[in-house]
């Protein structure tokens, strides 16, 4: 919560200790009415709640006819849903202070929250008409009406609420809050898109506009649009970490390590990283092949939690990318130590301990694998390559076939056609290789990297070389 709070424009350490020494001591408070308001301000935004309380009863001691001390603790208690104690101190307000906007739109607040919706409701109409000339104060009018709704799960409702806010006031920085959640449970998305252009089209430079922008673009699957959009926003508001994480998080999601990387290292003088985002980064670096600087920033995310079994996989892809199989393998087994369940660590630490030569070990981890995910044929394939390497053509046909009962891919063609021309059985050996260029011609590479001999195979190349030309 924001109440007026400003760090910089008082000494809260001073007030705080002038307050709790006079308190402690027995001696008269001398603290003035602003300093007492201050003073709350600071403690609600360190989140001591009841600290903040107990400043502005005692300040009620000093000031007990001050409308403006009761109006700041009925907001207080509405944040803590003591909403009968907060409806008191709303009346005391009126009693001792002139008729107050505020008061009027705590008192809706305070009426939603307590499920009074009918009265809420009753208040909101004579609102709305007795601020019906003031586009700023209807706007925030039509913005707890948007409470209303949401109240009672009224999505809908609450959408055309907050529109309405926006169209009177475009600048409401709650309304433009409160959209994008809004948006997300209407489902208004595309909606959402033509009113943010409207909006930006009337105040170019609201970053909170573009935000909600970028987010009805990415629901609708407009990516490119979405990271244009988080981009303005950001560099309207070069603070607004959220717009650098969505867009980032976006960008990785797509495989845009680039500007992925660049929207997480500038949101990181904004935050304090977790190990979700300084894996992030390392991820980034990985697959734009700084691996050092990748590992720096996973054993960052390991630092803040030595139990993520993502980042100690991670780790291993670093140094399994650099070659360096006996680390790799050291943080996937840590990895699969985490999570037993994961496939994925399962072959990545099969695929590392193979280049150790420890064929039977990794025999073994993708059969692990398989159990849990037997339609990845990858797993399938490596299994089989093993024994196509060890000269062992039956047993990798063997393999293969019992992978055919659970899924089938080009890949799998290919490894077929490697066995059947090792065992001279050419017929059966081009017929998979032929099923295979019609899946997917780009793998056939596969037969060489197996079998390097093939490549001065006359009935290998004829049969490429005619595919090439379909």
């Amino acid at each position: 919560m924001k109440h007026y709070y400003n760090n910089q424009a008082f000494n809260a350490d001073h007030l705080l200790s002038e307050y709790e020494d006079s308190r402690t001591k027995g001696k008269k408070i001398t603290l003035k009415e602003p300093d007492f308001i201050n003073l709350a301000n600071h403690l609600e935004h360190e989140n001591l709640l009841e600290d903040a309380l107990d400043v502005l009863d005692t300040a009620l001691e000093h000031f007990k006819d001050s409308a403006t001390l009761h109006i700041r603790k009925a907001r207080l208690l509405i944040y803590k849903k003591d909403i009968d104690k907060a409806l008191e101190s709303l009346n005391r307000a009126e009693i001792y202070g002139e008729e107050s906007f505020e008061v009027d739109i705590l008192r809706v607040r305070a009426l939603c929250y307590q499920k009074n919706f009918d009265e809420a409701n009753a208040l909101l109409t004579d609102l709305k008409i007795k601020y019906f000339p003031y586009s700023d104060k209807l706007s925030d009018v039509y913005c707890i009406e948007a409470l209303l709704y949401e109240r009672q799960e009224h999505y809908e409702q609450m959408y055309m609420a907050l529109k309405d806010a926006l169209l009177e006031n475009p600048e409401n920085m709650e309304a433009l809050r409160r959209m994008f959640m809004c948006v997300e449970f209407s489902r208004k998305h595309r909606e959402s898109i033509q009113l943010h252009l409207q909006l930006i089209d009337e105040k170019p430079y609201s970053h909170l506009a573009w935000y909600n922008l970028a987010h009805a673009y990415y629901s609708t699957s407009q990516y490119d649009e979405a990271i244009e959009a988080f981009e303005y926003s950001y560099l309207i508001n070069e603070q607004y970490q959220d717009a650098y994480l969505d867009c980032a998080n976006l960008c990785h999601s797509l495989h845009k390590w680039e500007k992925a990387l660049e929207c997480y290292l500038a949101a990181l003088p904004l935050i304090n990283p977790d190990e979700e985002v300084l894996m992030r980064i390392g991820e980034c670096y990985i697959q734009l092949g700084n691996y050092e600087k990748a590992k720096i920033y996973l054993y960052r995310a390991l630092s803040h939690n030595p139990k993520d079994e993502e980042v100690y996989f991670h780790i291993g892809e670093a140094y399994a990318k650099e070659g360096k199989w006996d680390n790799a393998i050291h943080f996937y087994k840590q990895a699969v130590k985490l999570m037993p369940e994961r496939d994925d660590f399962l072959t990545a630490l099969a695929r590392n301990t193979e280049k150790l030569g420890l064929e039977e070990e990794a025999i073994a981890l993708y059969k692990r694998s398989i159990q849990l995910i037997p339609d990845f044929s990858e797993n399938w394939v490596e299994m089989a390559s093993i024994y196509i390497r060890k000269n062992q053509a039956d047993v990798a046909i063997s393999i293969l076939e019992e992978g055919d009962k659970h899924t089938i891919s080009s890949e799998m063609y290919y490894c077929n056609a490697v066995c059947y021309f090792m065992k001279d059985q050419r017929k059966e050996a081009l017929e998979f290789l032929k099923e295979g260029l019609l899946d997917n011609f780009d793998k056939h590479t596969l037969i060489f990297e197996l079998n390097p001999e093939l490549k001065s195979n006359k009935d290998v190349q004829a049969i490429i070389r005619y595919y090439t030309n379909e």
